[in-house]
């Protein structure tokens, strides 16, 4: 199955597929795909932070997701929910014993995305997006924080983790970008019970060499987009090279001394931290993953 609508919004695309091991263990892996469009790449970079999911579970105003990530995981469910659901039940029917949620990139953030909202709804209670079914199939609308404390909550979980497939749900990214931070003026840092989740139940694989994957925090934002910039030049044939990397330097530096650029880019960034379990692939000795001793290399 291919979940894939951008006419309705779903900026996230994802393939379920199922492998059969030795054994006849069936594992259902859940592929988002990764950067490949231009829309993907305004996705990537919507970095301002939103709030609303945490503080629709937790009443919680300091943690915050990638807006971009958890939006397309939140019309992907608008669109797919009933369908993805029957998908489990049949895939449970056929043996499927363990859902595996992976990706590339972008595609690895919403992964990390989908499973921070099996977070919420297996053990906050509720659900980040902004709409929940009902056992039933109700369509209910968010009520904030307030939705939880009201008599009848217990009796509507989102219908998301009636699914043991989904309560028992794996992630595995590759080269995939931090999507959660905390707000420093709340001073509470990153959910304790959020970092214990993802790292038990997220891993990601990091190459020595990628700086992808240490977006947003874990990287020198303005040696990122310098690097980034200049790597774009050198596709250009050699004759307009020195002209461009001239005009790129001063246009460059005027965009990152802008007030916007720092605030809502470069300081935001700051204060993403990646939860998941690292595997650091290095032809090097062992050291920090976040640490990168060779340029950045796109």
């Amino acid at each position: 199955d291919v979940f894939e609508d951008p006419l309705g919004g779903v900026s996230a695309r994802v393939a379920a597929v199922t492998a059969v091991f030795p054994g006849e263990r069936r594992v259902l892996f859940l592929v988002f795909k990764g950067t490949s469009h231009l829309i993907d790449v305004v996705t990537d970079i919507s970095i301002i932070p939103t709030y609303t999911p945490f503080v629709r579970v937790f009443g919680d105003f300091g943690s915050f997701v990638h807006q971009g990530a958890y939006h397309g995981i939140e019309q992907l469910a608008i669109r797919y929910s009933p369908r993805f659901l029957r998908l489990l039940r049949a895939e449970r029917r056929q043996g499927v014993s363990r859902i595996i949620v992976t990706g590339h990139s972008l595609g690895g953030m919403y992964a990390k995305a989908f499973m921070l909202e099996v977070f919420f709804q297996t053990f906050g209670g509720s659900s980040g997006l902004s709409f929940m079914f009902s056992r039933r199939g109700q369509l209910r609308r968010g009520l904030s924080t307030l939705w939880r404390f009201l008599p009848w909550r217990r009796r509507h979980e989102p219908a998301f983790v009636e699914s043991a497939l989904v309560r028992d749900a794996r992630c595995v990214t590759f080269g995939a970008p931090a999507i959660c931070g905390a707000n420093p003026a709340t001073r509470g840092g990153v959910r304790s019970d959020l970092a214990e989740f993802m790292h038990q139940r997220t891993v990601a694989y990091v190459h020595e060499d990628d700086p992808y994957a240490r977006l947003w925090a874990h990287l020198d934002m303005e040696q990122f987009l310098t690097t980034l910039a200049r790597d774009r030049v050198d596709q250009l044939p050699f004759f307009v090279k020195g002209g461009a990397n001239s005009y790129l330097a001063r246009q460059l530096g005027d965009l990152l001394a802008r007030r916007d650029v720092k605030k809502h880019i470069l300081e935001t960034a700051k204060h993403y931290q990646e939860l998941s379990s690292i595997r650091f692939m290095t032809r090097g000795g062992p050291r920090n993953w976040t640490d990168m001793r060779s340029s950045v290399k796109l």
